[in-house]
């Protein structure tokens, strides 16, 4: 018999149960210690103690699939923007003997990353920076606007110093337009956004001019509607 949780309301009770959770929501939730939730296959400490919903499936599905679809056994590869670390679990499960360097500007997002590479046993395969990656060509470069400013790291690395690699993969909210032009791996994985400054077809178009085929274009999830989508391309 499966036990129900703490907080279990009958579905058939649509109104009640909309309404404690609201009650939930708005009281002890921020309080409690958070558990571990699983996002797409990778376990993540992030829904707290009493939360109805711990398994979650439609997160990082074009990713996911772009990573799965590109990285190949004994890559090595670099993520700028790795945010919670979705996409480099996967990149490491794949891989499985290469080696994965990531870069996250955040300090809120780079803690969680560390403990989600512990938690999913692939700590020996990645080497996480806290750290900005810029299209400048020296490193400690001034640091412009984004996303996080206000959480960010001073720490800045030029592009053209990141070490080498087979596959680059990225999602830096909005700055992939920046940073596209300089990218040199043989593959890439490259999510878009197009409210935030880098459309998909302007890094389409960017990805073609440098001598890359594109191979597929994922929506970034199924809900998403804007213009925000996962590109992948290899260097022919």
């Amino acid at each position: 018999m499966i036990p129900k949780p703490l907080l279990y309301v009958p579905p058939q009770l649509p109104v009640v149960r909309s309404t404690l959770q609201q009650l939930y929501n708005a009281s002890i939730r921020r309080f409690l210690p958070r558990k571990i939730g699983v996002y797409n296959g990778v376990a993540i400490r992030r829904p707290r103690l009493f939360d109805r919903t711990d398994v979650v499936s439609n997160v990082k599905t074009g990713f996911v699939n772009a990573v799965r679809e590109v990285v190949t056994h004994g890559d090595d590869i670099v993520e700028i923007g790795t945010g919670g670390g979705i996409g480099a679990v996967w990149a490491a499960r794949q891989s499985a003997c290469g080696h994965i360097h990531t870069y996250e500007g955040s300090a809120r997002k780079y803690k969680k990353f560390k403990q989600t590479m512990k938690t999913n046993e692939v700590g020996e395969l990645t080497t996480p920076h806290h750290a900005i990656v810029r299209p400048d060509k020296t490193d400690n470069a001034a640091i412009g606007g984004g996303t996080y400013q206000g959480n960010l790291t001073n720490r800045v690395i030029s592009i053209d110093n990141l070490p080498e690699h087979d596959v680059c993969m990225m999602d830096c909210e909005g700055h992939e337009s920046e940073l596209v032009p300089s990218v040199t791996a043989d593959r890439v994985i490259i999510e878009t956004h197009g409210t935030k400054g880098s459309p998909t077809s302007e890094v389409v178009d960017t990805l073609e001019s440098k001598g890359y085929e594109i191979l597929n274009i994922f929506d970034a999830e199924p809900s998403i509607k804007r213009d925000n989508k996962v590109v992948t391309a290899y260097h022919g």
